[in-house]
């Protein structure tokens, strides 16, 4: 694999955790007792799960991009 190539995938992965922390924060409302504690596991967890759709997002790059098509379209009409 070239290094733009892993660049990209690491930028996918990057996305996807960002995406989950947001999705998770505006689902839950959650609160901290241990602050390092429950970050770090939540980093974890979306990091785990970032990596198995990042692969996801590479084998099925198709099914993402009519996804993002229909966001983009249901966004603009509302």
């Amino acid at each position: 694999m070239g290094t733009i190539a892993g660049v990209l995938l690491v930028a996918v992965w990057i996305g996807w955790i960002v995406i989950l922390m947001t999705l998770y924060h505006k689902i839950f409302n959650v609160v901290y007792f241990s602050l390092m504690d429950g970050l770090l596991k939540e980093l974890f967890v979306s990091a785990l799960i970032g990596s198995v759709l990042t692969v996801l997002t590479v084998q099925f790059w198709w099914v993402v991009l009519i996804l993002v098509v229909v966001a983009i379209a249901i966004k603009t009409k509302s």
